[in-house]
Formats: C-alpha cells, structure tokens, sequence
C-alpha cells in the first residue's frame, strides 16, 4: 500500500500534464524536492484507502491478500489466507532520501498501528499428520517494541517502550483500553479517619505524572521482577481539603488547595505473574510497591489571613508542625492510591499481549 502511495507521489516528478488537484507536480531541479515528495504522500495516502476512481485504484481499507506463504516444504506446509490489513495508510515518514537521477529512493515509515484479520492453515508431518486451520486477529503498535528475553540490551529496550509510552499513557491509548490521564483524577485521598478527625482531600487532579526519567532500571525476566527509579519533575495537586475535626467544639472547613511538588523521587519494585488462558500465557502485574520522597512543596488555599491562620492552625495541632511531618502523613495515602491505579492502568495493556509477544525467548 505504501509503495502504491509512493509510486504516485514519485510520478508526480516527471508527468507534467493534468493531474487531480491534490497531486502537486514536483520539478527535478527543486531545491525542496524531497520535502515535495512527502507532501505528495501525505496528500494521497487518505485517498489511496478511500479509493481514487479517477486513477484506477480501488478502495484499499482493509488492504487484503488472498494468501501469505510462510513455509513450503516437504513435511512443513505453513499459510496465512484472506487476510485483511488495516492500518496500512496510517504512517508517518521519519526519513526521505531521493536520488531522481539514479531513480532510487531511500524511505523510512512508522506505521501507527496494524491490525490483521486472517485464516491460518498449517499441514506439518512429523511421526503423524497435523493439520489446522483457524481465525487469528493481530494487533501491532509502533510505540512498544518486542523486547526479547535474550536480548543483552534488555533493560534499553524496556527503557525505550517506557520512553515510548509515557507521553501516550497521558494522552490515552483507547486501542489499548488506556483512558486520558492528564490530569490523573483521585477521587479521594483519606489523610485521618477516626472518631475525632476526619480529614481528606477530594476531587484530586495530579499533573505531571508522565514528565518523568528513569534513573535505573534492572529487570529479572526469571523470576519476573523489576526494580526502579524515577525523577518526577515536577508534580502539582489541584484538590478540595475537607476537615472535621472535633476539639471543645467542632471544627469543621472545606475548601480549595494547590500543591507543587518538584523533583520527586520514587523507587519501584513490580512483581509480574503468569495466568495462561485459552492455551496461551500472558502476564499481569501482581504486586507493586512505591516509595516516594518529596523534599519538601508549595501550598497555596485561596484564603483571607483570618481564615488562613485557622487552618495553619488545624494542621500544626493534627498534622504536623513541619513539612516533614505533613508530608509523612500524606505519603503513605498518596502512595496507595498510586499503585492501585499503575495495576489497574498496567494491566489494562499487557492483557493484549502474550508473554511470548512481549518478551519472546530470543534476541
């Protein structure tokens, strides 16, 4: 599909009569020639899905081939059949390198996602005859890149996906069942909940979450374990405190706050576990803990000096005196409502994906 695309593009080089006015003639001495080309393929490959009647091309969305040779030998007889691909004019164009006078190109494409319905027909003989024959869906993102298990650059590879995905995790991932999540929304974060204090921060939005480095990574694919660290740079909390607390008389205050945070470190320690189903093993996470450390933050309540002063009043006298007491309060709370969330979020994506796919038994 993409050659198709391409060959109308380079056309475009050298016809010099009337072409559809989405077609741009593209001259060879052009100092901006490449650029030319790519716009070209941007125009058409929309078009090339729907079908461009006035060219002769059919729609290609699916793009579909009747069959696929895998193998063809005498004991092994491996086939791919009606295949429908989708997904194929969805690309973009990382490098475009054309040398008109050699006629040679040189192109370099991500493709955003393809997916791949199919019937697969093996024959094998070994002491007796095997033969199947079944549907199969395929599911192939651009973003996450196998990483196989004997692979001596494991941990790049695995840095790599997360460098890939962090900034999708926030935007959303809906192939994936992954939810926007900038903001991260907590509904409620309990600080204290006892008969004379009741104190929480509700309505929680946290940015930030996904402009982090990882500073190290070492992963035990044996035994299914990982252990990291991060740099968040730079958190914020946009919240509604809500205090109850009961002294000689009531006290009782709700209200906005905004947090900062900077420069937030937090080691992890992730316990992943095999569940085979249908025949086939795939993985989840099992077990996680976090450990954050904040340094120290910013507060902000949108309050008069009067009501102000109640409050820093409220927090001293149930809380802490210092940052470092309030924020040995908060942690443990924060820290909880994390890892529920990475769990769910987590394994909301390794659920479309063997272990094998993930993690094959290779380089």
């Amino acid at each position: 599909m993409f050659v198709v695309i391409f060959t109308l593009a380079f056309i475009t080089v050298h016809i010099g009569a009337e072409i559809p006015s989405y077609i741009h003639v593209c001259g060879r001495r052009d100092p901006n020639l490449e650029q030319c080309i790519i716009n070209n393929v941007e125009n058409l490959k929309g078009k090339i899905c729907d079908g461009i009647p006035e060219l002769g091309i059919p729609s290609g969305n699916p793009y579909t081939f009747d069959k696929l040779l895998i193998t063809d030998g005498p004991n092994t007889k491996i086939y791919i059949r009606d295949a429908k691909v989708m997904g194929a004019c969805d690309f973009d164009i990382k490098f475009l390198h054309a040398d008109i006078d050699r006629l040679h190109f040189d192109v370099e494409i991500v493709f955003k996602r393809i997916e791949i319905n199919t019937t697969y027909d093996f024959n094998i003989r070994l002491l007796v005859p095997i033969a199947y024959k079944g549907l199969i869906h395929l599911i192939i993102t651009s973003f996450i890149n196998v990483c196989g298990r004997k692979n001596p650059n494991l941990n790049k590879c695995i840095l790599d996906n997360i460098d890939n995905i962090k900034d999708k995790i926030c935007e959303g991932i809906p192939e994936l069942d992954v939810l926007p999540n900038n903001p991260l929304v907590i509904e409620k974060l309990i600080i204290s909940d006892t008969p004379n204090s009741k104190i929480s921060l509700q309505n929680v939005k946290v940015t930030g979450i996904c402009d982090f480095v990882v500073k190290y990574l070492h992963s035990d694919l044996e035994k299914l374990h990982f252990d990291v660290e991060l740099l968040f740079r730079r958190l914020q909390l946009n919240a509604t405190y809500d205090f109850d607390i009961r002294l000689l008389v009531p006290i009782v205050n709700k209200g906005p706050v905004y947090i900062t945070t900077n420069n937030v470190e937090a080691k992890v320690n992730l316990d992943m576990k095999v569940v085979t189903k249908n025949g086939k093993r795939y993985v989840y996470l099992a077990k996680m803990k976090i450990n954050l450390d904040v340094k120290g933050y910013t507060a902000e309540y949108g309050l008069n000096n009067a009501e102000q002063n109640r409050l820093n009043e409220v927090i001293s006298n149930f809380i802490g005196n210092n940052q470092e007491e309030v924020i040995a309060v908060f942690k443990p709370a924060l820290e909880e409502t994390i890892v529920k969330r990475i769990l769910l979020l987590s394994n909301n994506i390794v659920k479309h994906f063997t272990l094998e796919e993930l993690f094959p038994d290779r380089e």
